[in-house]
Order: C-alpha cells, then sequence, then structure tokens
C-alpha cells in the first residue's frame, strides 16, 4: 500500500532582535558587532533546521521507494551507485523514518544525532526510543557511542524479572569480556615495546664490546710495532 506523501516542512528563521546574548559573548562589542552576532545566530539556526528537513525528506522518500519494490530491486538499487550516499547510509536513513515519524522528532532535533545513532535507536526497546527522542528535544547531541548504550536498555514492560536480570548478566559479561581484550591488547603493545628496547641494548651491547676488541687489538699492534722497530 503506498505511503501518503509527506508534507513539506517550512523552515521558519526568527527575527535577529530576539536573540538574548549572553553577557560573556557580547563584553566589549559594540552595537554593530552585537547585531552581526545575532544575525549569525539565526543563520546557524536556520541552516541547522535545513539539514535535518533533508533528513528527514530523505529517510521518507527512501522509505517510500523500499515499500513500492521487490527487496531484491531493493538492495540492487543501493548498491548501484545511483544514490549519492553508500548503501549503509541509504539503509540507516530507511530504518530511521519510522523512529523520526513516531517520536514527533522537529528538524532541529536531527541535527544531535548521527544517521548510525538514529539506526541503533531505530531499533532499541520503545523506552530507550523514549529516552533518545526527549534527549533530543533537549538540544542534547546522541552520539553512536550513547546510543549503542541507550539500545542496550532492557524495559521493565517487555521482560519478566527473572529474563531481565539474565539479560543484565549477560550485558555485564560482554563488557567485562571486552574490558579484559582491551587489557591483553594492552600488554601485548607493552610486550612488543619491551621487545624493541632489549633489542636495541643487545645490539648497543655488541657494538661496544666490538669495538672495545678492535681498539684494544689496534693498540696491541702498534705496541708490538714500536718494540720491533727499538730493538730493529
Amino acid at each position: 500500500m503506498p505511503l501518503a506523501k509527506i508534507e513539506p516542512t517550512a523552515i521558519e528563521s526568527r527575527s535577529p532582535e530576539s536573540v538574548v546574548l549572553p553577557d560573556s559573548a557580547v563584553e566589549g562589542l559594540s552595537s554593530p558587532q552585537i547585531d552581526v552576532m545575532k544575525t549569525t545566530v539565526v543563520a546557524v539556526e536556520t541552516n541547522m533546521a535545513i539539514a535535518g528537513a533533508a533528513l528527514r525528506s530523505s529517510a521518507y522518500e527512501l522509505h517510500r521507494l523500499k515499500g513500492l519494490i521487490p527487496k531484491r530491486t531493493w538492495t540492487k538499487f543501493i548498491n548501484s551507485g545511483a544514490l549519492p550516499v553508500p548503501a549503509k547510509y541509504a539503509q540507516d536513513l530507511v530504518n530511521s523514518w519510522q523512529f523520526i515519524s513516531d517520536m514527533g522528532l522537529s528538524n532541529g532535533d536531527l541535527v544531535y544525532i548521527s544517521t548510525r545513532a538514529l539506526n541503533r535507536i531505530a531499533n532499541a526497546d520503545p523506552d530507550a526510543q523514549k529516552d533518545a527522542a526527549k534527549r533530543l528535544k533537549s538540544g542534547q547531541k546522541i552520539t553512536e557511542s550513547q546510543a549503542k548504550e541507550l539500545a542496550s536498555k532492557v524495559a521493565d514492560s517487555n521482560l519478566p524479572e527473572e529474563a531481565k536480570q539474565q539479560v543484565k548478566a549477560s550485558l555485564t559479561a560482554t563488557q567485562k569480556l571486552k574490558a579484559k581484550d582491551e587489557e591483553i591488547a594492552k600488554l601485548k603493545e607493552t610486550i612488543e615495546k619491551q621487545k624493541k628496547e632489549i633489542t636495541k641494548l643487545q645490539k648497543a651491547k655488541m657494538y661496544t664490546v666490538t669495538e672495545v676488541t678492535k681498539n684494544m687489538r689496534s693498540s696491541l699492534q702498534e705496541a708490538f710495532k714500536a718494540v720491533e722497530e727499538v730493538e730493529a
């Protein structure tokens, strides 16, 4: 069933006069300089909203197309090079559309999250999605690592206590294994450095012994030569 066409979102810009700048930002500035600063704030806000609108529209259009064509054709399409973005980027946008739509995120909200992070949140627990939407609407940025952390949350409403504890235990075990892997990697790196240092010291020692032996041999030769000249 075809999706209803999304209505274009109007990008509204507020008046520079409505911008309230902190005293620390305008200290020592003239009125013309302050006016330019206010205009810059409005311009950046507008541009960010335009960027968010572009992401929203792209997500919708790709989601709509995927629903209209066979899955195999869709896969061929996103890998064909027809789009100006990689296949993974396009797929992330498609997966994110429902989350963007359901949570009522504004164009400005979408500036604070990447498509990779959006995709993680879109596949997360409903409670985690609500938490992410709340953060975005309050102007907080969500990185991919933060989205991954949110996506690992276990909702009380979806699992019985026993199952929830099992999942949490698994997550804790995974985190511990990851920490151990990082520790082992650091130890290996330290060992390699120490090996290189030992090799340098061994080379330096061999060089020193060789030089001493060479000098002693040269001195003895000169001494014997001097004795021979005296006897002659």
